[in-house]
């Protein structure tokens, strides 16, 4: 098979020069080289322009062009053609001067040895493809590390900063190189301009020839610079190869992770003290339900426990919301009336809020419904109020909240074409405050976006109403204006849930039985109080305080027991555990569940556990007994 054939271009006014150098190529194989021939510099970039060429012969006396400035006008427009120059015997210094203005090499007229000028041919292609590789090479690579997003600078043993990627020139423009500029004298936000600053780095590994790390601040971003030893052969530092990251980023990403750890802990916490506090609100409620049924005649000692009775539904509510701020509580979509919560939201703010913020409450009393998650619909509240109080912080202002039923026909009207074709609720919370600048609008309901500084908020709010709205098939839009406010319109399908059917007052005798229970509760107020509301209902109680002693007992008299109402955290053995070990008997005994927080039951558990139902504490009467008589009657009907 025969090699590539290479094409040749020799300019040469001389033709007895040209034909000797066309007769020693020609004792080649014939197929080895192509020459052309032209005499004039003109001629020969005319030619180039159309043809591939692989080298150029260059005579430096041509009729239009002369000296080593006729390398310069090719190499101006073919910078990757590699040149050899054809000189005279007694202009050698000329060859030398050529190869310094980029000829590859240089050949003496009259002394040609035939096989010198192939391999001389052969050689400056090859070196002119390798220079044109380690170019590429070297772009290649300098590409990378201008676009790594990380500083890099080269510096000597006396400081002087040698070569920087694109990215340091950026973040400290101060540095010139062409001058011998100083790294203290360029990078001084972290050395403050000091040679001899102990933190540096750069002077550490100087002298311990150890990498080293330092971080500080310039324009309110955060920088860590890693310097590294460069070495010779000996193991003697030359050098130093300094690195410089943004790491504001980072550290902001840590912040809000030890924030979540924060949380976690809080919640662990808040799911102690929950189980703790309901059980001393069931005392109170249902010791203060049983006072008030036996007042008889007392109308004031009545309202006095109606009072208390009142306070111990408000203390259980703020039990779950802050169950639900610290991720423990459970989320339970329920036909729920959102002008209470909205109302009860407002209520709140009003005393937290400054005084040069008025509030203005639209919302008006209805009794229809949605589908959510009552403590949800309250975080929305929370999030957007606290959103327009913060644009108001400095000027004050008004936060107007209203709610309104709209039809069908109206949602067509305002092409709200994602909404189910039903009435919906339209909530607005509207502000008077800096407003949202156009460019950030697409931005708001992105996860961690935050305008505020560090400590000041987490990013998550709008994300969280977004992602609430969303799953209760709703719509959110939002106008704003700087310097005139934001309205936030949220849209709810009502459901078609009756909602007269659902308010149902407290009827103690459909309630009412004959059957077993067995009561288990470590905490000895909520077993006398459970005895005597069972009793009252007609129920035979029997009290364990733990579930090794109920296990014990309903092995030996499990034909006593029509129901278990167990509370779930217990010492030794959990309420799910000994529903658990239950399963293992042969005995099928119906099992409710008591619990201050239910984070660890899952639907998927309950349903494996075969536990009839879970009851959140603090325990009322219209709660506990319903549920109770469910599960009996679910029981006695054969399977």
């Amino acid at each position: 098979m025969n090699k590539i054939q290479k094409h040749i271009l020799l300019v040469e006014d001389n033709p007895a020069d040209a034909e000797l150098i066309r007769v020693i190529l020609s004792e080649k194989k014939p197929s080895s080289y192509m020459l052309h021939v032209k005499e004039r510099l003109s001629e020969a970039l005319d030619f180039l322009s159309g043809h591939k060429i692989d080298i150029v012969l260059l005579d430096l006396g041509l009729p239009d062009s002369h000296g080593v400035s006729t390398i310069q006008k090719i190499k101006e427009q073919y910078p990757f053609i590699p040149i050899v120059v054809i000189t005279g015997n007694e202009n050698e210094n000329t060859g030398i001067e050529a190869v310094r203005m980029g000829a590859q090499d240089y050949i003496c007229k009259g002394l040609i040895p035939n096989h010198y000028l192939t391999q001389t041919i052969e050689y400056a292609i090859h070196r002119q493809d390798s220079e044109f590789r380690l170019r590429q090479s070297e772009a290649k690579y300098k590409s990378i590390v201008d676009n790594i997003g990380i500083g890099v600078a080269l510096i000597n043993v006396d400081l002087t900063i040698l070569e920087t990627n694109s990215c340091m020139h950026q973040w400290f423009p101060q540095i010139n190189i062409q001058n011998g500029t100083k790294c203290y004298e360029s990078i001084q936000c972290f050395c403050n301009g000091a040679p001899d600053f102990q933190d540096c780095p750069v002077t550490a590994t100087l002298k311990d020839g150890m990498a080293h790390t330092y971080t500080g601040k310039k324009d309110h971003i955060t920088y860590q610079l890693l310097s590294s030893p460069l070495k010779d052969g000996s193991g003697q530092v030359k050098g130093v190869v300094l690195l410089s990251e943004d790491i504001s980023e980072r550290l902001s990403v840590e912040a809000r992770l030890r924030q979540a750890q924060k949380m976690e802990s809080l919640g662990t916490l808040a799911g102690g003290v929950a189980h703790d506090f309901n059980n001393i609100l069931t005392a109170i409620h249902g010791f203060a339900a049983l006072a008030k049924s036996e007042a008889e005649d007392n109308d004031s000692l009545k309202n006095d426990l109606s009072e208390i009775l009142n306070a111990t539904h408000r203390a259980g509510d703020l039990v779950k919301q802050i169950l639900t701020f610290s991720r423990m509580g459970t989320c339970e979509k329920l036909a729920i009336r959102m002008d209470l919560i909205i109302k009860e939201v407002l209520k709140l703010l009003r005393s937290t809020l400054p005084s040069n913020i008025e509030i203005i409450n639209l919302v008006g009393k209805t009794q229809e419904k949605i589908i959510a998650d009552p403590t949800q619909i309250h975080q929305i509240m929370m999030n957007l109020c606290t959103n327009a109080f913060h644009a108001m912080e400095e000027t004050g202002g008004t936060l107007k909240v209203s709610l309104e039923q709209i039809s069908q026909e109206e949602i067509k009207a305002n092409d709200l074409k994602s909404l189910k074709d039903r009435p919906h609720f339209k909530l607005m919370v509207k502000d008077t405050g800096t407003g949202i600048p156009t460019e950030l609008m697409e931005s708001i309901f992105d996860p961690y976006f935050t305008t505020k500084g560090i400590g000041e908020g987490t990013g998550l709010g709008l994300s969280v109403v977004q992602g609430i709205v969303k799953d209760c098939d709703g719509k959110i839009v939002v106008e704003s204006t700087v310097g005139k406010g934001s309205c936030f319109t949220l849209y709810f399908p009502i459901t078609k849930t009756d909602s007269a059917a659902a308010s149902t007052s407290v009827q103690m005798e459909q309630w009412k039985g004959t059957e077993n229970i067995l009561l288990v509760d470590d905490e000895p107020s909520i077993l006398k109080l459970g005895t005597r509301i069972l009793s009252m209902g007609g129920y035979q109680v029997h009290t364990e305080v733990n579930g090794h002693a109920a296990l014990e007992y309903i092995q030996k008299h499990h034909d006593r027991i029509d129901l278990i109402l167990s509370d779930m955290a217990m010492p030794k053995m959990t309420g799910f555990e000994l529903a658990q070990r239950l399963l293992e008997l042969p005995f099928n005994i119906p099992i409710i569940i008591m619990t201050g927080y239910s984070h660890v039951l899952s639907t998927a558990r309950i349903k494996e556990a075969k536990i009839k139902a879970v009851i959140a504490k603090p325990l009322f009467m219209e709660n506990l007994m319903p549920a109770i008589r469910k599960a009996l009657d679910k029981k006695s009907v054969p399977l």
